[in-house]
């Protein structure tokens, strides 16, 4: 296990949830197993550093200072940061347990607790100075995004960045296709909605990237022969993950 003694926010490593569990999710749990969404990612998902993470380390994130992923799954961004951005104090939020277990015994410092973690640490006086959610919010209502976006603001630096990633639903082939073949997958992010609500929350200094094409520079040829043009191949196909990036 990693050695966190001096962490920050070393009280709050390894809180975990207390929140009740539904009767229908237990119900669900019995069926599947508490650890199915771990197995899941493992079967269809690896945990290599992708494009847009080598973006965010080099270009977006701080050097230093204090950074929060929340639903932060296996620990595997943060794992990629450990390395990346050694001097850089990680933590992670992730309310599934397997995940959470797994995160906190190989990868950084952790909790399961959302909720009690902002309290705690407005509480305390810490402010953060970077906050990811890396495929976090296409797995939340709408509401509950809003929610979660003015919870943020009250525990990020005005200077601080803020990270959200997900499927890009300008791209068919993502919002048709690839995005339900996640069963915990509620519905395609509204990007002009999120941006919306972002300014709503009072994010500001709002920008956006795009990340993993499709189709590759072999592919782009052939379907030039058959009359494709350039916009109507990046509706159908286009890039995989859409981020907006802003400040606290």
């Amino acid at each position: 296990m990693p050695n966190r003694t001096h962490h920050p926010l070393a009280n709050l490593d390894g809180t975990t949830s207390h929140a009740p569990e539904s009767p229908r999710d237990a119900l669900v749990a019995s069926i599947l197993g508490d650890d199915f969404y771990c197995h899941f990612e493992q079967a269809y998902r690896d945990g290599d550093a992708k494009e847009s993470w080598q973006f965010y380390a080099d270009q977006v994130l701080p050097k230093q200072g204090l950074l929060i992923d929340i639903g932060c799954g296996r620990g595997d961004f943060l794992n990629f940061l450990s390395t990346r951005s050694p001097q850089l104090q990680l933590f992670g939020v992730e309310p599934h347990a397997p995940s959470f277990h797994r995160c906190h015994t190989t990868h950084a410092a952790a909790c399961m607790d959302g909720e009690g973690f902002c309290e705690a640490l407005k509480k305390q006086g810490h402010k953060a100075d970077a906050i990811t959610l890396l495929h976090v919010i296409e797995h939340m209502t709408f509401n509950d995004t809003v929610i979660l976006l003015s919870k943020i603001k009250e525990i990020l630096k005005p200077s601080g960045t803020l990270i959200l990633e997900f499927p890009n639903t300008w791209s068919l082939v993502t919002s048709a296709l690839n995005f339900w073949q996640d069963p915990t997958h509620l519905r395609p992010v509204s990007i002009f909605g999120l941006k919306l609500a972002l300014e709503k929350c009072g994010f500001t200094n709002i920008h956006s990237h795009e990340f993993s094409p499709h189709i590759g520079h072999s592919w782009k040829d052939t379907l030039k022969h058959f009359g494709m043009t350039r916009r109507l191949k990046k509706t159908i196909f286009g890039y995989q993950d859409f981020c907006f990036v802003a400040q606290g």
